[in-house]
Order: C-alpha cells, then sequence, then structure tokens
C-alpha cells in the first residue's frame, strides 16, 4: 500500500519531491522502491534490496539517520539548546555539529535510477534491516521525531 500511495502521491505533484522514510527491520518498502522483490539466483538478494545496498552506506539509510538524531541529542545535552519535541528539534541538531540543520534528503537516494517505474521525483531514506543503536536511544530518537 505504501508502495503506490507514495508513487501516485509523486505522480499527482510533479513539482514537489515525495520523502519516503523505510524505518522497518524488513526493508519491505525499500526493496519494493528500489526494483522489487524477484531474485536473480537462488540464494541471492532481491534486486531491491541490492540496488538498496548499492546505493547507500550505512550513514545513509535510516539507520544513520537516527544515529544523526542520536547524535544531536548528545550534543544538545551540552549545549543548552530548546527547540521543539520536548526542548530538542531534531532538525537543528546535525550529526556532530549543533546548530547545523539535519537535512532528511540528505539520507535519501532516487529509487528510480535502479527502478524506472517511480516517479523521478520520489526520494527515499533507505532501511537495509539494521537498528545501529540500543533499544533506549532508537525509541528516544522515534519520539524526538514523532511525539
Amino acid at each position: 500500500l505504501l508502495f503506490q500511495l507514495a508513487c501516485e502521491t509523486a505522480r499527482r505533484e510533479p513539482g514537489a519531491e515525495v520523502l519516503v522514510v523505510d524505518l522497518s527491520l524488513y526493508s519491505d518498502a525499500t526493496t519494493l522502491l528500489m526494483g522489487g522483490t524477484s531474485r536473480p539466483g537462488l540464494l541471492k538478494a532481491s534486486r531491491g534490496a541490492q540496488a538498496a545496498i548499492s546505493a547507500t552506506q550505512r550513514d545513509t539509510r535510516a539507520e544513520g539517520m537516527l544515529r544523526a538524531l542520536a547524535q544531536g541529542e548528545e550534543a544538545v545535552k551540552g549545549g543548552g539548546i530548546s527547540g521543539l519535541f520536548s526542548g530538542w528539534n531534531p532538525f537543528a541538531a546535525a550529526a556532530g555539529k549543533v546548530g547545523g540543520a539535519l537535512d532528511l534528503c540528505g539520507f535519501a537516494v532516487r529509487p528510480h535510477a535502479s527502478n524506472p517505474a517511480v516517479p523521478p521525483n520520489l526520494l527515499l531514506v533507505a532501511s537495509c534491516g539494521e537498528l545501529p543503536l540500543e533499544e533506549e536511544e532508537w525509541r528516544g530518537a522515534a519520539r524526538r521525531v514523532a511525539p
């Protein structure tokens, strides 16, 4: 359902960019958007999963985005910045530097490059099934984004 909704929204709004953030450990949205679930051979990664792995690195996937949010919190603890989300604005504290902006599009890829069925104005923060943070860290990062 997410695949259809995101693609249809991007098609209806060609002048806008549509951002999908996949936080699933199963990487379902990433796999579908990047090329689908077909496998080129027995015991091979799906085309979509392989395209996502090839197009991203750990720091540029959803895992890296969560890590940047967690590092932003640590930077704020020492600096006393206030804002939204219980006194901290996750978009005002980038990884390792307080005061810069956390640009979510900096973590995104364009699935259209590997899957022409996806509109070119759709962006994806891909997941590759890994959570780099301890349980309380990722829960805290998620609460700051969606309190």
